[in-house]
Protein backbone atom coordinates (compact mmCIF):
# COMPACT_ATOMS: atom_id res chain seq x y z
CA UNK A 1 0.00 0.00 0.00
CA UNK A 2 1.42 3.34 -1.01
CA UNK A 3 1.29 5.91 1.74
CA UNK A 4 3.91 8.45 0.81
CA UNK A 5 2.05 11.43 2.22
CA UNK A 6 0.12 11.11 5.49
CA UNK A 7 -1.48 14.14 7.10
CA UNK A 8 -4.35 14.46 9.58
CA UNK A 9 -6.74 17.33 9.02
CA UNK A 10 -9.28 17.94 11.83
CA UNK A 11 -12.83 18.34 10.54
CA UNK A 12 -14.66 18.01 13.83
CA UNK A 13 -14.31 16.00 16.99
CA UNK A 14 -15.61 12.83 15.37
CA UNK A 15 -13.92 12.75 11.99
CA UNK A 16 -10.50 13.21 10.44
CA UNK A 17 -9.24 12.95 6.88
CA UNK A 18 -6.27 10.97 5.65
CA UNK A 19 -4.50 12.33 2.58
CA UNK A 20 -2.76 9.68 0.54
CA UNK A 21 -0.36 10.37 -2.31
CA UNK A 22 -0.60 7.49 -4.78
CA UNK A 23 2.25 8.51 -7.11
CA UNK A 24 5.92 8.22 -6.15
CA UNK A 25 7.64 11.56 -6.55
CA UNK A 26 10.12 10.23 -9.10
CA UNK A 27 7.37 9.08 -11.45
CA UNK A 28 5.82 11.38 -14.02
CA UNK A 29 2.55 10.52 -15.64
CA UNK A 30 0.80 11.59 -18.78
CA UNK A 31 -2.91 12.07 -19.21
CA UNK A 32 -3.62 8.58 -20.58
CA UNK A 33 -2.04 7.05 -17.46
CA UNK A 34 -3.98 9.19 -14.99
CA UNK A 35 -7.43 9.18 -16.62
CA UNK A 36 -8.35 5.52 -15.87
CA UNK A 37 -7.39 6.05 -12.23
CA UNK A 38 -9.47 9.22 -12.00
CA UNK A 39 -12.45 7.27 -13.36
CA UNK A 40 -12.04 4.72 -10.59
CA UNK A 41 -11.68 7.47 -8.00
CA UNK A 42 -14.88 9.02 -9.37
CA UNK A 43 -16.60 5.69 -8.80
CA UNK A 44 -15.26 5.55 -5.24
CA UNK A 45 -16.66 9.02 -4.55
CA UNK A 46 -20.15 7.66 -5.21
CA UNK A 47 -19.81 4.81 -2.71
CA UNK A 48 -21.61 5.46 0.55
CA UNK A 49 -21.82 2.57 3.02
CA UNK A 50 -20.88 2.05 6.64
CA UNK A 51 -18.54 -0.80 5.65
CA UNK A 52 -16.59 1.17 3.05
CA UNK A 53 -13.93 3.76 3.87
CA UNK A 54 -15.26 7.07 2.59
CA UNK A 55 -13.43 8.87 -0.19
CA UNK A 56 -14.07 12.62 -0.04
CA UNK A 57 -12.19 13.73 -3.14
CA UNK A 58 -8.83 13.94 -4.87
CA UNK A 59 -6.27 16.30 -6.32
CA UNK A 60 -4.35 15.33 -9.45
CA UNK A 61 -1.64 16.79 -11.68
CA UNK A 62 1.38 15.44 -13.54
CA UNK A 63 3.23 14.82 -10.28
CA UNK A 64 0.70 14.06 -7.57
CA UNK A 65 -2.47 12.04 -7.22
CA UNK A 66 -3.76 12.58 -3.70
CA UNK A 67 -6.87 10.99 -2.23
CA UNK A 68 -8.72 12.47 0.72
CA UNK A 69 -9.99 9.52 2.75
CA UNK A 70 -11.79 8.82 5.99
CA UNK A 71 -9.22 8.21 8.73
CA UNK A 72 -9.34 4.77 10.40
CA UNK A 73 -7.55 5.22 13.70
CA UNK A 74 -7.12 1.53 14.59
CA UNK A 75 -5.24 0.63 11.43
CA UNK A 76 -5.74 -2.62 9.56
CA UNK A 77 -6.73 -6.12 10.63
CA UNK A 78 -3.19 -7.18 9.69
CA UNK A 79 -1.75 -4.59 12.06
CA UNK A 80 -4.07 -5.77 14.83
CA UNK A 81 -2.80 -9.34 14.47
CA UNK A 82 0.79 -8.14 14.52
CA UNK A 83 0.13 -6.08 17.64
CA UNK A 84 -1.29 -9.08 19.49
CA UNK A 85 1.31 -11.41 17.91
CA UNK A 86 -1.37 -14.01 17.29
CA UNK A 87 -4.07 -14.90 14.76
CA UNK A 88 -7.67 -13.93 15.40
CA UNK A 89 -10.01 -16.15 17.38
CA UNK A 90 -13.00 -17.71 15.64
CA UNK A 91 -15.58 -15.20 16.86
CA UNK A 92 -13.51 -12.18 15.81
CA UNK A 93 -12.72 -13.80 12.47
CA UNK A 94 -16.41 -14.36 11.71
CA UNK A 95 -17.28 -10.84 12.87
CA UNK A 96 -14.65 -9.21 10.66
CA UNK A 97 -15.46 -11.40 7.67
CA UNK A 98 -19.18 -10.68 7.97
CA UNK A 99 -18.60 -6.93 8.21
CA UNK A 100 -16.21 -7.02 5.26
CA UNK A 101 -18.72 -8.99 3.20
CA UNK A 102 -21.41 -6.42 3.98
CA UNK A 103 -19.13 -3.94 2.24
CA UNK A 104 -18.34 -6.34 -0.61
CA UNK A 105 -22.02 -7.06 -1.29
CA UNK A 106 -22.65 -3.32 -1.39
CA UNK A 107 -19.83 -2.47 -3.80
CA UNK A 108 -20.82 -5.40 -6.02
CA UNK A 109 -24.35 -3.97 -6.14
CA UNK A 110 -22.78 -0.74 -7.37
CA UNK A 111 -20.84 -2.50 -10.13
CA UNK A 112 -17.49 -2.30 -8.33
CA UNK A 113 -15.04 -5.19 -7.89
CA UNK A 114 -12.47 -4.73 -5.13
CA UNK A 115 -9.65 -6.86 -6.65
CA UNK A 116 -7.38 -6.64 -3.59
CA UNK A 117 -9.12 -8.12 -0.56
CA UNK A 118 -6.71 -9.04 2.24
CA UNK A 119 -6.20 -8.21 5.92
CA UNK A 120 -4.06 -5.17 5.10
CA UNK A 121 -7.02 -3.63 3.24
CA UNK A 122 -9.62 -4.24 5.95
CA UNK A 123 -9.39 -1.21 8.22
CA UNK A 124 -10.73 -0.77 11.75
CA UNK A 125 -12.59 2.31 12.96
CA UNK A 126 -12.72 3.65 16.51
CA UNK A 127 -15.20 0.91 17.47
CA UNK A 128 -13.03 -1.82 15.91
CA UNK A 129 -15.52 -2.40 13.12
CA UNK A 130 -14.26 -3.25 9.63
CA UNK A 131 -14.41 -1.08 6.52
CA UNK A 132 -13.07 -1.87 3.05
CA UNK A 133 -10.18 0.19 1.72
CA UNK A 134 -7.72 0.29 -1.21
CA UNK A 135 -9.81 -0.81 -4.17
CA UNK A 136 -6.90 -2.02 -6.28
CA UNK A 137 -6.11 1.54 -7.35
CA UNK A 138 -2.61 1.52 -5.89
CA UNK A 139 -1.70 -1.51 -7.98
CA UNK A 140 -3.12 -0.12 -11.18
CA UNK A 141 -0.85 2.94 -11.19
CA UNK A 142 2.40 1.21 -10.32
CA UNK A 143 5.05 0.82 -12.97
CA UNK A 144 4.52 -2.35 -14.98
CA UNK A 145 7.27 -4.97 -14.86
CA UNK A 146 7.19 -7.72 -17.52
CA UNK A 147 3.43 -7.38 -17.84
CA UNK A 148 2.78 -7.80 -14.11
CA UNK A 149 2.30 -4.86 -11.75
CA UNK A 150 5.09 -4.60 -9.24
CA UNK A 151 2.81 -4.45 -6.22
CA UNK A 152 0.38 -7.17 -7.24
CA UNK A 153 2.83 -9.77 -8.51
CA UNK A 154 5.65 -9.52 -6.01
CA UNK A 155 8.24 -11.63 -4.30
CA UNK A 156 9.93 -11.09 -0.98
CA UNK A 157 13.65 -10.63 -0.63
CA UNK A 158 14.31 -14.38 -0.47
CA UNK A 159 12.26 -15.12 -3.56
CA UNK A 160 9.09 -16.24 -1.77
CA UNK A 161 5.60 -15.26 -2.80
CA UNK A 162 4.00 -12.55 -0.66
CA UNK A 163 0.91 -10.41 -0.41
CA UNK A 164 -1.85 -9.98 -2.94
CA UNK A 165 -0.75 -12.79 -5.25
CA UNK A 166 -1.55 -15.38 -2.57
CA UNK A 167 -5.14 -14.10 -2.46
CA UNK A 168 -5.85 -14.27 -6.20
CA UNK A 169 -8.42 -16.68 -7.59
CA UNK A 170 -7.20 -19.44 -9.95
CA UNK A 171 -9.13 -17.99 -12.89
CA UNK A 172 -7.34 -14.65 -12.44
CA UNK A 173 -3.94 -16.32 -12.29
CA UNK A 174 -4.88 -18.54 -15.22
CA UNK A 175 -5.60 -15.48 -17.35
CA UNK A 176 -2.08 -14.27 -16.63
CA UNK A 177 -0.73 -17.73 -17.45
CA UNK A 178 -2.55 -17.70 -20.80
CA UNK A 179 -1.29 -14.22 -21.58
CA UNK A 180 2.33 -14.99 -20.81
CA UNK A 181 2.18 -18.16 -22.93
CA UNK A 182 0.85 -16.25 -25.91
CA UNK A 183 -2.62 -17.79 -25.90
CA UNK A 184 -4.32 -14.44 -25.51
CA UNK A 185 -4.00 -11.41 -27.75
CA UNK A 186 -4.94 -8.98 -25.00
CA UNK A 187 -2.35 -7.09 -23.02
CA UNK A 188 -1.53 -8.43 -19.55
CA UNK A 189 -2.99 -5.31 -18.00
CA UNK A 190 -6.37 -5.71 -19.73
CA UNK A 191 -6.56 -9.47 -19.23
CA UNK A 192 -5.76 -9.19 -15.54
CA UNK A 193 -8.41 -6.56 -15.01
CA UNK A 194 -11.09 -8.39 -17.00
CA UNK A 195 -10.36 -11.63 -15.16
CA UNK A 196 -11.42 -10.12 -11.83
CA UNK A 197 -15.09 -10.78 -11.10
CA UNK A 198 -17.43 -10.79 -8.12
CA UNK A 199 -16.55 -14.48 -7.70
CA UNK A 200 -12.82 -13.70 -7.58
CA UNK A 201 -13.52 -11.27 -4.73
CA UNK A 202 -15.24 -14.15 -2.90
CA UNK A 203 -12.15 -16.33 -3.36
CA UNK A 204 -9.95 -13.53 -2.03
CA UNK A 205 -12.17 -13.26 1.03
CA UNK A 206 -11.64 -16.96 1.68
CA UNK A 207 -7.89 -16.38 1.50
CA UNK A 208 -8.34 -13.46 3.89
CA UNK A 209 -10.09 -15.79 6.33
CA UNK A 210 -7.09 -18.15 6.19
CA UNK A 211 -4.84 -15.15 6.84
CA UNK A 212 -6.92 -14.17 9.88
CA UNK A 213 -6.77 -17.69 11.30
CA UNK A 214 -3.08 -18.41 10.63
CA UNK A 215 -1.38 -15.01 10.11
CA UNK A 216 -0.29 -16.25 6.67
CA UNK A 217 -1.80 -16.31 3.22
CA UNK A 218 -2.78 -19.70 1.79
CA UNK A 219 0.29 -21.81 0.98
CA UNK A 220 2.66 -19.05 2.11
CA UNK A 221 5.01 -21.52 3.80
CA UNK A 222 4.77 -24.05 0.96
CA UNK A 223 5.63 -21.46 -1.67
CA UNK A 224 8.54 -19.90 0.21
CA UNK A 225 11.38 -19.66 -2.28
CA UNK A 226 9.12 -20.05 -5.32
CA UNK A 227 9.38 -17.68 -8.24
CA UNK A 228 6.31 -15.72 -9.30
CA UNK A 229 5.98 -17.68 -12.54
CA UNK A 230 5.92 -21.01 -10.71
CA UNK A 231 3.17 -19.86 -8.36
CA UNK A 232 1.06 -18.52 -11.22
CA UNK A 233 1.40 -21.85 -13.05
CA UNK A 234 0.73 -24.07 -10.03
CA UNK A 235 -2.24 -22.06 -8.70
CA UNK A 236 -3.61 -20.92 -12.05
CA UNK A 237 -3.62 -24.44 -13.51
CA UNK A 238 -5.28 -25.94 -10.44
CA UNK A 239 -2.28 -28.00 -9.37
CA UNK A 240 -2.14 -26.16 -6.04
CA UNK A 241 -4.99 -27.44 -3.88
CA UNK A 242 -6.99 -25.31 -1.45
CA UNK A 243 -8.38 -27.58 1.27
CA UNK A 244 -9.51 -25.81 4.42
CA UNK A 245 -8.52 -28.56 6.85
CA UNK A 246 -4.96 -28.33 5.52
CA UNK A 247 -4.77 -24.55 5.19
CA UNK A 248 -6.11 -23.85 8.70
CA UNK A 249 -6.19 -27.16 10.61
CA UNK A 250 -6.96 -25.50 13.95
CA UNK A 251 -10.07 -23.68 12.70
CA UNK A 252 -13.53 -24.73 13.82
CA UNK A 253 -15.29 -27.29 11.64
CA UNK A 254 -18.01 -24.81 10.62
CA UNK A 255 -15.42 -22.33 9.38
CA UNK A 256 -13.54 -25.03 7.48
CA UNK A 257 -16.79 -26.16 5.86
CA UNK A 258 -17.50 -22.60 4.75
CA UNK A 259 -14.01 -22.18 3.31
CA UNK A 260 -14.45 -25.37 1.30
CA UNK A 261 -17.53 -23.77 -0.29
CA UNK A 262 -15.42 -20.76 -1.23
CA UNK A 263 -12.41 -22.62 -2.63
CA UNK A 264 -14.31 -23.97 -5.63
CA UNK A 265 -14.29 -23.31 -9.35
CA UNK A 266 -15.92 -19.98 -10.14
CA UNK A 267 -19.07 -21.55 -11.62
CA UNK A 268 -19.97 -23.30 -8.36
CA UNK A 269 -18.35 -20.92 -5.89
CA UNK A 270 -20.56 -19.02 -3.46
CA UNK A 271 -21.74 -15.60 -4.58
CA UNK A 272 -20.98 -12.62 -2.38
CA UNK A 273 -24.60 -12.57 -1.19
CA UNK A 274 -24.49 -16.28 -0.37
CA UNK A 275 -21.23 -15.89 1.54
CA UNK A 276 -22.66 -13.01 3.57
CA UNK A 277 -25.73 -15.12 4.40
CA UNK A 278 -23.52 -18.02 5.50
CA UNK A 279 -21.46 -15.72 7.72
CA UNK A 280 -24.58 -14.23 9.29
CA UNK A 281 -25.80 -17.73 10.13
CA UNK A 282 -22.37 -18.72 11.45
CA UNK A 283 -22.27 -15.64 13.68
CA UNK A 284 -25.79 -16.36 14.91
CA UNK A 285 -24.84 -19.92 15.87
CA UNK A 286 -21.76 -18.67 17.69
CA UNK A 287 -23.80 -16.25 19.80
CA UNK A 288 -26.68 -18.60 20.67
CA UNK A 289 -25.97 -20.15 24.10
CA UNK A 290 -25.87 -23.92 24.30
CA UNK A 291 -29.00 -25.39 25.88
CA UNK A 292 -28.39 -27.36 29.04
Amino acid sequence: MLSLLLQLLPLNQAQMILTKNLLPREERRIKKDIDPILKEVGLMLKLDHERVVKCFGCLADDIDLILFMEMMINGSVLQEMRRQKAPLDSATTVKYLKQAMEGVVYIHSQGVIHRDLKCANLLLDASKDVKLADFGISQEIRLKQNGMTSSTFSENGSGGIKGTLLHMAPEVLNSELMTSSGESESSPESVNKKAFTRKSDVWSMGCTAVEMLTMMGPHEELTDGWRTEKFIFQAGSGKLKYIASELCPDAEADIQALLDKIFQLADVRLTSEELLSELEELERRQTVPLSG
